[in-house]
């Protein structure tokens, strides 16, 4: 005997919010002969459905995922019904169809159904190819829908009819009910709201009018008593001081006319002496001022000399050109002379109050575009703060020191200064103690704003300027803070936090968000998840993208994010959506930074194998026209795209 066929089994997987849409489409698959699984319809009472619901989905022949911006954004048992189906899909042969993503409405078809073709019921034919990929199904699985009989599907068709028609005159009796409700209760909470407006505007004139009072009463009380007791300590003190004065006159033997005499005299004396020192003090500064004129002038006519004898003599700093990824052609070096006042600079250790400190300060002889990128780099075991045209052209030392790595570039928003780190040189200790600095964009008047003792990091510019976030780290943590520059003070905006990033509105902040997941049995090392989330300058709002990175990076235009995942630049859309890799070039990426046009991606990659080597590169917002700017053999990281 043939075997018997059986209608094809289908399980529903929707929001509970989208039963109404979900029932009309159980009703379009009975009517075809196929047996969908409809929660509303299968369970009765006293079932478990946490049971019901995996059997269920273990037992259907294909799942038809039910997509609105309600379940696409829904946080629930939907999403485990979603990923149940999504590991028996891969349970299926090759070409099986098996999982079919189904859309009701305009909505973002989630990342991890990206790979399923979906079918779109609102437009025309969409239910068509939806019963294709079921027959499709059937014909894989040697079974074939049934079509009811024409007079069955007729008799429903009227009661579905009828049925619909009594809905929509119950739907418009109660509606007519519900508006007439409504109105009333919106013209009695009005004429409610009007009236505790009027006692409270009264109590509250009341209330302020008596406050008024006894504000004036106070102050005025204040102010007679401030006197009384200001006149009586003045009138304590002049006769203290009479009292002094006479007893004075009295011991030293002398009337009141010869002590006035006296003090005089001195007063004169000390007038003459503080004049003489001041004449000897000038005299001695513009000797000293000579002085120095005169050995600058020689030192400036011994390197005029030398360069005229010794032509040859390589007096230049060198650095490479950039060198396009797509091409092998190689470029010219760019050479920056350095001043020569470099020789008469001394570098200083940062005070540890705020203070001007003195450092290292090339002043460039080449012109930078205003299209330029500033960077960190090692040059003889120390870390400076350098800054190149966006071609990777004239690459120019602004500051470094002799006993300080600086690090972690960030431009304010007008362009005209920049923050940083200096780290002791010497060290890789993370939780050593650093400080963050400003200094102007050519490297001077470099002053320093951390005043208590910690591991700063990450130094962020709010786009209004007045502030900055950063990192502070301790032993087993590291929290964001958020510093006014103007007053110095710093509060804790998240905990267990790095790498934060300003919207450009000013009103959110970027970070990745250091999860604990577990220990290792055997080492006891923790592991932790990175995962880029989203917070409220006021600590309000957090949210998360689910996305797991580092260094997130906000787009100028404030509709991306740029990170690091794998060693690789991605970015994506601010809620997380439409993740877009733009690298795939096997080394570690890390610190991407935006264009001010939000069409170009600066970041640094390398190996972190020793020794290690970083360069910084380019790339279009799309991934095209990679190209690399710097060529070193050292770590050249942290650039920031000036605005």
């Amino acid at each position: 005997m043939p075997e018997t066929k059986r209608p094809l089994k289908v399980f529903l997987c929707h929001a509970s919010t989208d039963k109404p849409k979900v029932r009309e489409l159980y009703r379009y698959l009975r009517r075809r002969g196929i047996n969908p699984w409809f929660d509303e319809e299968h369970l009765v009472g006293g079932q478990d459905w946490q049971i019901e619901i995996p059997k269920a989905l273990a037992t259907s022949d294909a799942i038809i995922i039910c997509l609105t911006k309600n379940s696409v954004d829904k946080e629930g048992y939907i999403q485990k019904e979603i990923k149940f189906a999504l590991d028996k899909a891969l349970e299926m042969p090759e070409g099986r169809i098996f999982l079919i993503p189904v859309k009701f409405e305009e909505c973002e078809v989630p990342f991890a159904l990206s790979r399923y073709q979906w079918v779109d019921l609102t437009i025309e034919f969409g239910y068509s190819k939806m019963m294709k990929a079921l027959k499709f199904r059937a014909s894989q699985l040697e079974r074939t829908t049934v079509e009811l009989p024409k007079k069955a599907v007729e008799e429903e068709n009227l009661a579905l009819e009828k049925a619909a028609r009594e809905k929509e005159e119950r739907e418009a009796a109660e509606k007519v009910a519900r508006e007439k409700a409504e109105k009333d209760a919106v013209e009695k909470a009005r004429l409610e709201a009007e009236e505790r407006e009027r006692q409270k505007a009264s109590r509250e004139k009341k209330e302020g009018e008596a406050a008024e009072k006894t504000a004036k009463e106070k102050a005025a009380r204040e102010k007679a008593e401030k006197e009384s007791v200001e006149k009586a300590r003045w009138e304590t003190e002049e006769q203290a001081k009479i009292k002094a004065a006479q007893e004075k006159a009295e011991r030293e033997g002398i009337s009141r006319e010869e002590h006035e005499i006296s003090a005089r005299g001195g007063l004169e004396r000390e007038a003459t002496e503080t004049s003489a020192k001041i004449r000897s003090l000038q005299k001695r500064k513009l000797n000293l001022k000579r002085l120095i004129a005169s050995t600058v002038m020689i030192f400036l006519a011994i390197i005029a000399v030398l360069a005229i004898v010794f032509p040859s003599l390589n007096l230049l700093n060198e650095r490479t050109e950039p060198t396009p990824i797509s091409s092998t052609i190689s470029t010219e070096s760019v050479q920056v002379i350095s001043s020569p006042s470099l020789l008469l600079t001394t570098s200083q250790t940062p005070s540890l109050t705020p203070t001007q400190v003195d450092t290292i300060t090339p002043t460039p002889t080449v012109l930078i575009d205003n299209d330029s990128i500033a960077f960190a780099s090692e040059s003889n075991d120390h870390s400076g703060i350098y800054l190149m045209n966006a071609d990777g052209s004239q690459q120019t030392l602004l500051a470094s020191s002799s006993s300080d790595d600086y690090e972690v570039p960030t431009w304010s928003p007008d362009g005209k200064q920049i923050a940083f780190i200096a780290r002791p040189s010497n060290t890789s200790d993370i939780y050593v103690a650093t400080d963050i600095y400003v200094m102007n964009a050519d490297g001077s008047e470099q002053t320093k704003l951390t005043n208590t003792p910690g591991a700063y990091n990450f130094p962020a510019w709010s786009p209004d300027g007045t502030q900055i976030s950063f990192v502070k780290r301790i032993p087993g943590e590291s929290d964001v803070y958020i510093m006014d520059i103007n007053s110095g003070q710093s509060k804790q905006l998240v905990k267990y936090a790095i790498s934060p990033s300003w919207s450009p509105d000013g009103n959110k902040i970027a970070f990745v968000s250091v999860d604990f997941l577990y220990g290792d049995p055997q080492t006891g090392i923790p592991v932790y998840k990175y995962v880029i989330k989203i917070i409220n300058v006021d600590g309000s709002g957090l949210t998360s993208t689910d996305v797991e990175g580092n260094d997130p990076a906000w787009s100028p235009d404030g509709t991306r994010i740029a990170f690091v995942s794998q060693g690789e630049v991605y970015v994506m859309n601010v809620d997380g959506f439409r993740i877009t890799r733009l690298t795939n070039m096997d080394t570690h990426a890390e610190f991407p930074n935006w264009s001010p046009d939000s069409k170009r991606i600066t970041f640094a990659s390398g190996s972190n194998r020793y020794p290690e080597s970083f360069d910084i590169y380019i790339v279009n917002a799309d991934g095209s026209s990679l190209m690399q700017l710097t060529s070193n053999s050292i770590r050249d990281t942290h650039p920031a795209w000036r605005p």
